[in-house]
């Protein structure tokens, strides 16, 4: 199982630096199948040297390039750039931004319970305890001709071993075997592969 790159790529029309990021969250074990968009995912070089309060833009900028993968990413109103997070977004000068959605998966005991009970109001409870949060969601509502821009993320690294094994893949457990997954994942022959969403 190999693991996606962070290669980033530059906007030269905003300078901005963008990465092909899947909208999945990371703590989903959904089958839907993800996507992936085009984010800007950092702060302007001078970034630090602009801002007066050095320690706050240094918390922005952290949060920004290291900051939590289940953050939402933002679509900026104006342009529909997609950003990481909102603190992409403030470090680049944007703050009129769409958080992007939550798509729930929810279990087939809450359609049971609803069918049950025809007057259920579907509460904020009831949706944390059967439905999981699986991908972000682009808003709608974004200006004409500016929607998030989709792009392909490209595999070319393999796990470790270590992560591997947690998987539950026992025939990679076999250190020959391995290796020679990670030769063929780094050096080819490549194959396109695609992940089963059945």
């Amino acid at each position: 199982r190999c693991q996606e790159p962070v290669t980033p790529t530059a906007d030269s029309a905003q300078g901005l630096v963008l990465q092909c990021r899947s909208n999945r969250i990371p703590t989903s074990s959904s089958r839907f199948m993800p996507e992936a968009f085009w984010m800007a995912s950092e702060c302007p070089e001078d970034w630090l040297t602009r801002e007066s309060s050095t320690e706050e833009a240094a918390f922005i900028e952290g949060n920004c390039t290291r900051g939590s993968s289940s953050l939402p990413p933002v679509s900026d109103r104006d342009t529909g750039v997609v950003y990481v997070n909102e603190y992409c977004a403030v470090c680049n000068g944007v703050t009129n931004i769409a958080p992007w959605s939550y798509r729930l998966s929810c279990s087939s005991e809450l359609s049971t319970l609803i069918e049950d009970n025809s007057s259920l109001t579907l509460t904020q409870e009831l949706i944390q305890e059967y439905c999981t949060p699986t991908t972000f969601e682009p808003p709608a509502g974004l200006p004409e001709g500016a929607p998030a821009r989709e792009c392909s993320p490209h595999i070319s690294s393999c796990l470790p071993q270590d992560e591997l094994a947690a998987l539950n893949t026992t025939d990679l457990l076999n250190q020959e075997r391995y290796n020679e997954l990670v030769q063929n994942c780094t050096q080819g022959p490549f194959n396109l592969v695609t992940e089963s969403w059945d």
